[in-house]
């Protein structure tokens, strides 16, 4: 039986679904840009709400600029986090 032998005589297959961490480095790094630019995002958002109300056109295009650059930045990120899933999910043997 496994829990009979030695750890150091098993083998550590990385493809061996024990051996990988889930969800992997890569995935975490995403999820946690992801939820750093969704903080940014309320923020920004918040923000704008009261510069609608009496800020500068430059004040609110600026505002709405940053906004946009951080719709960007989820795309890419969210685009790298679901690469990293499939790449798990291969790893797993799933795919």
């Amino acid at each position: 039986m496994k829990k009979d032998i030695p750890g150091e005589i098993l083998p550590q297959n990385p493809g061996c679904p024990g051996a990988i961490k889930i969800p992997t480095d890569r995935e975490v790094k995403a999820l946690v840009v992801l939820k750093d630019i969704k903080e940014q995002t309320r923020l920004l958002k918040s923000q704008l709400v009261v510069l609608e109300a009496d800020g500068s056109q430059k004040e609110k295009k600026a505002a709405r600029e940053k906004l946009a650059n951080l719709r960007g930045e989820w795309d890419r990120w969210e685009n790298e986090r679901k690469a990293a899933a499939k790449e798990r999910m291969a790893i797993l043997g799933h795919e």
